[in-house]
């Protein structure tokens, strides 16, 4: 039996049959999500290949006024 990963829903949309939204967690297989991951298709993300957001003045090193 295949194993269950937790997909992070990047663009909401029907997925497995109900209606998920952007940042949802849902759990599929690889193979029922394979059309949901690049570079099939778009909607889903392993949470660990997603690009960690960064704060814009953090990463320019520029405060933030009244700090």
């Amino acid at each position: 039996m295949s194993e269950k990963l937790d997909f992070e829903v990047t663009q909401s949309r029907e997925i497995a049959g109900r209606w998920c939204r952007r940042g949802e967690t849902v759990r599929l297989t690889r193979r029922a999500a394979k059309y949901y991951l690049a570079p099939y298709g778009s909607g889903l993300v392993l949470p660990s290949r997603r690009k960690p957001k960064v704060v814009a003045a953090a990463a320019t090193g520029v405060e933030e006024a009244g700090s």
